[in-house]
C-alpha cells in the first residue's frame, strides 16, 4: 500500500565505476518525499481555490490524480504545506521515525 508506494521513491540508485572513480547518484528530494507522503495519506481537505472550488479532488477518501495533486500542492503557501505534512507524519508514525523529525 502506501508504505510501498513511498519506498518506491528510493528505488533508483545508480553506482558507476570508471577505473578508480566511482560515481553514485540518486534523484530524490525532500519535497518529493513530503508530497508523496501527503498524496498517499490525505483523505479530505477543505482548502479552496480563489473561485471557491476544492483545491484537491477526492474519491472514496483518496486523492484522484497524482499529477493534479502535484499542481494543486504547489499552489499552497509553504507554511500550509508544512502543517499538512506534520499531520500526515502524526498519522504515519513509521515515516516520522525514518528521519523526518
Amino acid at each position: 500500500g502506501a508504505v510501498e508506494a513511498r519506498n518506491e521513491l528510493f528505488a533508483e540508485f545508480k553506482r558507476e565505476y570508471e577505473g578508480s572513480k566511482v560515481t553514485v547518484s540518486q534523484r530524490l528530494s525532500f519535497d518529493d518525499i513530503r508530497r508523496k507522503e501527503v498524496f498517499l495519506t490525505l483523505a479530505a481537505c477543505n482548502i479552496e481555490t480563489e473561485d471557491g472550488k476544492p483545491l484537491f479532488a477526492f474519491s472514496n477518501e483518496h486523492l484522484d490524480d497524482e499529477g493534479k495533486f502535484k499542481n494543486a500542492w504547489n499552489q499552497l503557501p509553504p507554511m500550509v504545506a508544512s502543517e499538512i505534512h506534520e499531520k500526515v507524519l502524526e498519522s504515519n508514525v513509521v515515516w516520522k521515525n525514518l528521519g523526518e523529525d
